[in-house]
């Protein structure tokens, strides 16, 4: 890789190391990092030229010359989305970030999809996938890439909703607790059936609705459940017990996507569980 790749589309003086690495890593998959203007401008030039390729045949038609003017705009609209994306990723780069150890293909299927995305919340998401998988290489699935690029601005609001129900439950992770949409600490909040079946057609999540749904079954002994800042400390005291974990559980997918979705603790939410988990909950 050429070490005089240009930076100044990223404007932002100084490049910490891995920024500078970032930057390095991606441009054979974007085209370099080019100023705003020249974007443009060798977009153009190769739409230029492809005009005079075809001027000079004695049969052209003026709908080739539209076509070449369509690659035009369209090569430009990727490539802004592109750096857009990258721009907006460079924050979210840890001192220890390995963009060398990112694998070509995924680069590769996810410049194939960055390219198209132009809303800028949409862009954002990106640019936390891009910054989560350098920091982190292996960490989001090409299958979570494909995924997120059918997912609509809209059904990502609704997921970083559910995210807003998430207990971190020691030694099972990340667990969305949904008991009963009826109830109001869901049905207040905008999160229904119609919601939760959209979320599931999504392929984020998957429902567990019959019988008594999710449980932790088989064990006994302490658990800690963490709601953003407060913890519940629950003990399981008879092998036989059905710890109650809800009706939803995450995809590999939606478990990824968990990470990046910046959700807030909804009001009544610790309590509600309190209440579910009433049994179970140790005092000190």
């Amino acid at each position: 890789m050429s070490e005089n790749v240009p930076h100044s589309l990223m404007n932002i003086g100084d490049l910490a190391k891995p920024i500078d690495s970032l930057i390095n890593r991606v441009s054979d998959f974007i085209g370099g990092a080019f100023a705003p203007h020249q974007i443009k401008r060798i977009a153009k030039a190769n739409a230029e030229a492809a005009i005079i390729d075809a001027q000079n045949e004695t049969y052209i038609s003026e709908i080739k010359v539209r076509a070449a003017h369509r690659i035009e705009a369209e090569q430009v609209r990727h490539q802004r989305s592109m750096e857009e994306i990258v721009q907006k990723s460079t924050p979210l780069l840890e001192d220890k970030s390995r963009p060398e150890d990112v694998d070509n293909d995924w680069l590769e299927a996810f410049f194939s999809h960055a390219r198209l995305v132009s809303n800028e919340e949409m862009q954002l998401i990106w640019a936390k996938i891009l910054a989560g998988e350098v920091n982190k290489p292996g960490a989001f699935s090409k299958r979570t890439l494909d995924l997120v690029s059918k997912l609509s601005h809209s059904e990502a609001e609704l997921f970083t909703k559910l995210c807003g129900y998430v207990f971190d439950i020691s030694g099972y992770g990340h667990q969305p607790l949904i008991f009963s949409v009826t109830d109001d600490v869901y049905k207040g909040n905008g999160l229904g059936f119609k919601e939760v079946q959209l979320l599931e057609s999504t392929g984020l999540i998957e429902s567990h609705t019959s019988g008594v749904g999710l449980v932790i079954h088989g064990v006994h002994g302490w658990l800690t459940g963490q709601y953003h800042e407060r913890i519940l400390k629950v003990v399981i005291k008879d092998v036989q017990e059905r710890f109650p974990l809800g009706k939803i559980d995450f995809t590999n997918s939606g478990r990824e996507l968990f990470l990046l979705s910046g959700c807030k603790p909804v009001d009544g939410f610790f309590e509600y569980i309190q209440e579910v988990w009433k049994n179970w909950i140790v005092t000190e």
